[in-house]
């Protein structure tokens, strides 16, 4: 849709808008079938996002006189989109929701201008795009009286630039023209999508401003502590520890979000890593040294670090007593 209003003395006007309705697209084939019954009411999986954006526009000019004018744009763009995905029945398997909300906003601002054998352009620009993406899992389906959606991750970024530019042309004699401009830029950014950010900082959040149809519930009971009969809301942001790699690059650091270690020194003899790989939690072949008829070969622990399970046993049956 647009309207222009047409040359009223020195200005001229035109609105521009549109809206889009952008639907979704299903998947043609069933959910793979794990021999459970799907309980729920789950949402169909789609192959794309789907839902709505629009955008709006102002553009207007300004004749000073014959020689100068002054032209403005304005336009605002936001999407609000959305997908659902689970692949199979199984319970253990949650079903996805993606949230991706977004705007564009910019601004142009043109001064056109002529003197003598010179004509020149003075032009300032500046865009905001903020986009927020969130992921939502749901194991039991959609409920009309209570929230049963898990916030699992948040993506977001504010991005703002800036930018002036000059440019002229003058023309030297019947056979020659001079072009020049400058220009000057600042751009910034900040959220969670910029991993490599020299300047990073901790934000806490809310998760009710990012769903409203959260899990409200108490702690399961193999986390629970006797007495605990608190209620928690269903988030999984958490405020992952980084460390810079070889490289310099900034990788997850997760001997200290597993032991709390901060030098090497402090992780634990027998990491959850080497106890995993070599299947020592198996539940049916025991793996405590201290059993005769336990053969630690058949893991594939060598001397070495028998003796340091051995002697990781023995110092948590003492912090046990």
């Amino acid at each position: 849709m647009r309207a222009d209003s047409g040359q009223m003395g020195k200005v001229r006007v035109a609105i521009s808008g549109s809206k889009r309705d952008i639907l979704p697209v299903y998947a043609s084939q069933e959910r793979r079938d794990t021999g459970d019954k799907l309980e729920g009411e789950f949402k169909p999986n789609v192959l794309r996002f789907y839902g709505d954006t629009s955008d709006i526009g102002l553009n207007a000019i300004y004749d000073i006189n014959k020689e100068h004018n002054v032209q403005l744009r304005l336009n605002r763009f936001t999407e609000d989109l959305q997908r659902d995905v689970k692949h199979s029945t199984s319970p253990m398997e949650p079903q996805r929701h993606f949230k991706r909300d977004s705007n564009r906003n910019t601004l142009n601002m043109i001064w056109n201008g002529r003197g003598g054998a010179s004509d020149w352009k003075l032009e300032l620009n500046h865009s905001r795009i903020n986009e927020n993406d969130i992921s939502l899992i749901n194991y039991t389906g959609r409920s009309q009286y209570e929230g049963k959606n898990e916030l699992r991750y948040i993506d977001d970024v504010d991005h703002r630039q800036t930018d002036i530019r000059f440019n002229a042309n003058s023309a030297i004699g019947d056979k020659h023209t001079l072009s020049w401009g400058i220009a000057q830029t600042h751009e910034t950014g900040a959220g969670s999508r910029l991993k490599s950010s020299p300047n990073v900082k901790t934000r806490y959040i809310d998760p009710w401003d990012y769903d409203k149809n959260l899990l409200v519930a108490g702690v399961d009971r193999l986390e629970r502590r006797p007495g605990d009969n608190s209620l928690r809301v269903y988030s999984h942001i958490h405020d992952y520890k980084f460390k810079p790699s070889k490289d310099g690059l900034p990788i997850w650091d997760k001997d200290y979000e597993y032991y709390g270690a901060e030098n090497e020194s402090d992780i634990p003899p027998i990491t959850y890593e080497y106890f995993r790989d070599h299947k020592l939690d198996d539940p049916i072949k025991p793996t405590d040294p201290a059993s005769w008829y336990n053969n630690l070969t058949d893991f594939g622990v060598d001397d070495e670090h028998w003796e340091k399970i051995r002697d990781f046993n023995d110092a948590l049956k003492k912090k046990m007593i």
